[in-house]
């Protein structure tokens, strides 16, 4: 049967036959699937497995409840996601499966199909609970994904305020691999999962990812900085980087676990811990800016630093005045008035007496001054020039010029003027974080479309059931 299933010229009979009957559907779901998923080799057979499991579940899915073989399914969808998901990044592979998922759930399943719909939400979430130790690496993301689409069609979150609290609590557990020795997400499962993370609100937030990061922290920081990373990038990206604020310091004090991990030389993610101060003097442009200043100042006078270290300082400090510059020049108005103050205390002396190569001491130096010197003149001026903006939105997609640094190169590569090494800097502020990370997106950019126009549809579908056929069943 599994070489038969590799045949792209399966009749419709047998494809039928595997959708319609109980113990094909079984098979399917026990092994046949993932056979399958490992035997796709092309959109186009990527495209026909997924309709054929999407079929089958629908098709277990009127037993009315949770079964071994709908769980399975489920299952198989998920990890045919993630595996076409990774082979895109190697192969010429376009399509976006987790998009054609949703597309192919809002299509089949009717409007008087409420219950099935129950249990193919109840099917994805039982797979968004295997244990990671377990579980394919990352299905959880699109079970969670799809699982909110589906619940969606049967009732509205606002209806149901159960469903969404699990998610959420699934999301934080699997991201940060609560209860588990698994490493946390990587930043490409977290912008796997950035239709979820998009959605958090504040409270959800704290309620639920804050207890999860702390844990994380405490046990890996290293690691967890890569899923802080991209996590924070999302947030800026949403315009929720408020939600940041309360958590400089404090308990979680995500300043002083940062600058941990750039003075760490046995931790690989010090570029990302360099990224995540960036955010933070962004997210918070007066507060969190003095924190990180302040306390990168008292980090770089630890005798014991190495020169490592010291160089990565001095990049985190660079780091910050770039994305303090880019917001200035966006013309959005900050709390900008500690900058100069920041700057003659904390970053010079500390920059200047680093022992850091000097053109990396050069760089960071010239961007506070440019940061400074921008202070005089947007007094001056009613908004920022055209072309600076235009500069800016240029600079968005450029990668750090931090790499060769941890890499062990002698020298960052030397920039005709600061221009031009601003250019090499990612801009990561509200709308210059979508232009900049459009690539890395556009999967969950995808399906958070999807699953906002499935949500607006079920609504719309449940108000027309209910006015024809009374309340809907729970």
């Amino acid at each position: 049967m599994a070489s038969g299933f590799k045949n792209s010229n399966r009749s419709a009979s047998a494809k039928q036959e595997l959708v319609t009957n109980a113990a094909a559907r079984f098979s399917l779901g026990d092994s046949l699937a993932m056979e399958a998923v490992h035997a796709c080799s092309s959109d186009k057979a990527f495209k026909r497995v997924l309709d054929l499991l999407i079929s089958s579940l629908l098709e277990e899915a009127k037993e009315l409840s949770v079964t071994e073989t709908s769980t399975n399914i489920s299952k198989a969808v998920c990890h045919l996601i993630i595996e076409h998901k990774e082979r895109a990044e190697h192969e010429s592979l376009s399509l976006d499966l987790m998009r054609q998922a949703i597309k192919s759930l809002d299509k089949a399943i009717k409007e008087e199909e409420l219950d099935e719909c129950r249990i193919i939400s109840e099917s994805m979430m039982a797979v968004a609970r295997i244990p990671l130790a377990e579980a394919q690496r990352a299905t959880y993301i699109p079970a969670l994904i799809l699982a909110g689409k589906v619940h969606a069609m049967a009732s509205t979150y606002s209806e149901d305020t159960g469903f969404r609290r699990q998610q959420v609590d699934l999301l934080g557990r699997r991201l940060f691999a609560l209860g588990s020795s698994a490493k946390p997400a990587t930043s490409s499962e977290v912008n796997l999962a950035a239709p979820l993370i998009e959605s958090l609100a504040k409270a959800e937030f704290e309620g639920t990812m804050i207890p999860a990061i702390n844990f994380k922290i405490s046990v890996d920081r290293s690691s967890t900085m890569e899923s802080l990373h991209a996590f924070f990038d999302i947030l800026l990206r949403e315009n929720k980087g408020d939600y940041l604020e309360n958590h400089l310091g404090g308990s979680t004090n995500f300043v002083r676990n940062a600058i941990q991990i750039c003075t760490d030389d046995e931790s690989k993610k010090q570029s990302d811990a360099v990224a995540v101060l960036g955010i933070l003097a962004q997210a918070s442009p007066a507060a969190g800016t003095a924190m990180i200043s302040e306390q990168l100042s008292k980090a770089i006078k630890n005798k014991t630093l190495t020169s490592r270290s010291r160089e990565c300082v001095v990049e985190a400090y660079k780091q910050v005045a770039l994305d303090l510059l880019a917001v200035q020049q966006t013309g959005i108005v900050v709390d900008d008035s500690g900058w100069r103050t920041m700057a003659e205390k904390y970053a010079f002396p500390s920059i200047d007496k680093s022992g850091a190569n000097a053109q990396l001491v050069q760089d960071a130096r010239e961007a506070w001054m440019e940061l400074t010197n921008s202070l005089i003149s947007s007094a001056t001026n009613s908004g920022p020039k055209s072309n600076q903006q235009d500069d800016i939105t240029k600079r968005s997609g450029r990668s750090s010029s931090y790499a060769p640094v941890l890499a062990g190169a002698e020298h960052v590569p030397p920039a005709a003027q600061l221009d031009e090494r601003i250019s090499t800097r990612r801009v990561s502020t509200s709308s210059m974080r979508i232009e900049s990370q459009r690539e890395r997106a556009k999967a969950s950019a995808g399906a958070m479309s999807g699953l906002k126009g499935s949500q607006q549809d079920a609504v719309a579908k449940q108000s027309g059931r209910r006015s024809s056929s009374g309340p809907a069943r729970p």
